[in-house]
């Protein structure tokens, strides 16, 4: 089922930065329902994402960190994203596309930690204006581990860690409920280009005129967990994933060679067991953490997720991006 023509129909030649493509979609693989977003320009350009929301139950997927820029591709086009309903620490990469993708938040498990996704937009004539119908997220239950779909703007990407929320009110966050609202618009301020705290956020250059570099905005729809959302509502756990956020951090991030490693309390990283996964999900370190830091030289260059445990309970979980 395509969407393209349900509310506003047409697209336009907005430049999307693709934090992860994918090969071929399985042919065995069943869509259980479509998601639609329309993207505008201030010059009328319009493009459409079209979500399938998929089970994903014999996918083989293998994505690739990289980039595609689509500032010439024709308008009247659209691009197809896979979404997986489910998801745990032991499934393959959910999200995937034709021509764009979304960046994967690793979570552990389905009901504490199941994450999100988001589209990078470039747009050289801003403000951007987003539609969609609150018809198919009326009904939370029909996207499994979806609790609370709300729209999330800033920016601040979320591809180092989740440092970067205490950086709420310097980043004018906004959130919509994607069950209360059909249209949003997004105006940013012009910032630089430049790394800030520790190089745990990344804040884009906003275009002012067709003439300045493109627009830099993250738009991200966002299961939960997080302390205030568009649709007013408090989510389980959130106690549980704030403290696992604050037990252990990463540092240097980006990191070239050696990550070290902090924790709030005495003893708890000392013979804790660790994994290193990409972002598929695929295991390529493990073991037993005996100092201060993880030797992370021989990884590709890329997006990694840690998770620490002591006697089978997590006790910690964070994202780092190796140069």
């Amino acid at each position: 089922m395509n969407c393209s023509n349900q509310m506003i129909g047409g697209v336009s030649g907005l430049l999307f930065l693709l934090l992860f493509s994918s090969n071929l979609i399985s042919q065995t693989d069943s869509i259980d329902f479509t998601l639609c977003f329309y993207f505008e320009n201030a010059i009328g350009e319009r493009d459409t994402v079209n979500i399938f929301v998929t089970p994903f139950d014999t996918d083989s997927i293998s994505p690739s960190l990289g980039e595609i820029n689509l500032l010439n591709v024709p308008f009247d086009s659209s691009f197809d994203i896979r979404v997986g309903k489910g998801y745990s620490v032991s499934d393959p990469q959910i999200y995937i596309g034709d021509n764009i993708a979304a960046s994967v938040t690793y979570r552990f498990g389905c009901i504490q930690y199941f994450g999100s996704f988001h589209f990078i937009i470039h747009n050289k004539y801003p403000p951007t204006k987003i539609y969609w119908d609150t018809e198919p997220w009326l009904n939370p239950d029909k996207f499994g581990c979806w609790g609370n779909p709300h729209l999330f703007n800033t920016r601040i990407t979320d591809l180092v860690d989740d440092w970067w929320w205490s950086e709420w009110p310097k980043s004018g966050i906004e959130t919509i409920c994607l069950r209360q609202k059909g249209e949003f618009e997004f105006d940013p301020q012009k910032v630089p280009w430049r790394a800030v705290n520790h190089a745990a956020y990344y804040v884009g250059e906003v275009a002012g005129s067709s003439t300045e570099p493109d627009t830099f905005t993250v738009f991200r729809m966002e299961d939960g967990f997080v302390g205030v959302d568009g649709c007013q509502e408090i989510i389980d756990n959130v106690d549980d994933v704030s403290s696992l956020r604050e037990q252990v951090n990463v540092y240097p991030n980006p990191v070239t060679d050696r990550l070290q490693l902090s924790a709030v309390s005495d003893g708890l990283l000392v013979g804790a067991q660790y994994e290193i996964f990409t972002a598929e999900g695929k295991n390529l370190l493990s073991g037993t953490f005996t100092g201060e830091s993880l030797e992370v030289a021989a990884l590709p260059a890329g997006v990694y997720f840690l998770r620490l445990t002591r006697f089978n309970a997590l006790v910690g979980g964070t994202r780092f991006i190796k140069l």
